[in-house]
């Protein structure tokens, strides 16, 4: 699975496989992590299928930041990551 930033507010999830990937969204403790809200948090990707993730941030502090995600994908031994700086 692959992840590219489409817009600021959402996030393309793609399955490059050619089985199903189902995928979880698995919540940052780090830094500014638990400002970022994503939607849906899991699903099922059809082989050379996409999901969208929309991406909501909410902050109460100003600054710069990086933060990194990860989607894990059923029996896969590799998280997709995100990084948003």
């Amino acid at each position: 699975m692959a992840v590219w930033l489409t817009a600021a507010s959402q996030v393309e999830l793609i399955n490059l496989g050619a089985i199903d990937a189902p995928f979880t969204y698995s919540p940052s403790t780090a830094n500014v992590g638990f400002c970022f809200k994503f939607a849906p948090e899991e699903g099922i990707i059809a082989p050379g299928g996409t999901q969208t993730a929309q991406i909501s941030f909410s902050a109460t502090i100003v600054g710069r930041f990086e933060e990194e995600f990860q989607f894990s994908v059923a029996g896969s031994p590799i998280s997709a990551l995100l990084t948003i700086k």
